[in-house]
């Protein structure tokens, strides 16, 4: 019996899987939520673009060394990784960047539960500010642009920013809750030095939040920093498509042994 069952079992994930193929490949694939899913089909049978512009080119790497000419002492807080975080890595990186480019107003999208948050609030000089922005959950049906469909796992949470609430670094973070398409940076505008873009991880919401950011900057540059290349196919092909398609973007490149890429202006 138990044999029938798996076997019954099996056939109906097969025809579900063959019916939902077809649909994603029969007309499914003009919504940007069903384009994320050709993304990974692609990753597992091979690693190539499904763009719908330009074909893939890859990002420039530059060695952690070639970016941070001296070691910085930094504060290192909440230094284990849970599932959505920045790794270890990279976490010390993002830090050393801080204490190495010096910026004093910061900007996050996508706060999660605020551990990256809260160890640049900690990296930064004493009259400093970090702005993080993040999606609440109960905005996820509401969404101006289509989001990657796994991303609900990280706006779903009981808390947003839950690792700097009770920080002592608390009162350098100001929190604020939208949709980063239709949020208003007017006030941000040419006021920040470094932005963190860790948000949506679809192509569509990387391609937004890429673009804004650039207006977000110091008119005598500032850093951005990207999390999650080569780990989630919307961000890859974004930023990818950026690099081939937009002169501004010309200068990004990935971090070498981590998925975060960065652009220096």
């Amino acid at each position: 019996m138990s044999s029938l069952k798996k076997a019954i079992s099996f056939v109906s994930i097969f025809l579900f899987s063959a019916i939902a193929t077809a649909y994603l490949f029969l007309g499914g694939f003009v919504l940007g939520k069903n384009r994320t899913i050709l993304y990974k089909i692609a990753n597992h049978f091979g690693g190539f673009s499904l763009n719908p512009f330009k074909p893939i080119g890859r990002i420039p790497s530059i060695s952690i060394s070639e970016l941070l000419q001296e070691d910085e002492a930094i504060r290192l807080l909440e230094p284990e990784a849970s599932d959505g975080n920045v790794n270890e890595l990279e976490l010390i990186v993002l830090n050393q960047l801080i204490k190495t480019r010096l910026p004093n107003v910061l900007f996050e999208i996508g706060t999660f539960d605020g551990r990256t948050t809260l160890n640049m609030a900690a990296n930064i000089g004493e009259q400093g500010k970090v702005f993080t922005l993040d999606l609440p959950p109960d905005a996820i049906s509401k969404t101006r642009l289509s989001l990657e469909r796994d991303d609900k796992t990280y706006i779903e949470k009981s808390e947003s920013g839950s690792k700097f609430q009770q920080s002592p670094y608390r009162e350098k973070i100001v929190q604020l809750f939208g949709d980063s398409a239709e949020f208003d940076f007017t006030e941000y505008l040419g006021n920040i030095d470094l932005v963190f873009v860790d948000g949506s991880h679809s192509y569509e919401y990387v391609i937004n939040d890429s673009v804004k950011t650039l207006s977000l900057l110091k008119s005598r540059g500032g850093t951005v920093v990207w999390h999650d290349y080569d780990t989630w196919n919307g961000v890859t092909n974004a930023l990818d498509y950026l690099l081939l398609n937009d002169s501004r973007f010309n200068g990004i490149r990935r971090i070498r042994n981590t998925s975060l890429v960065i652009l220096l202006l």
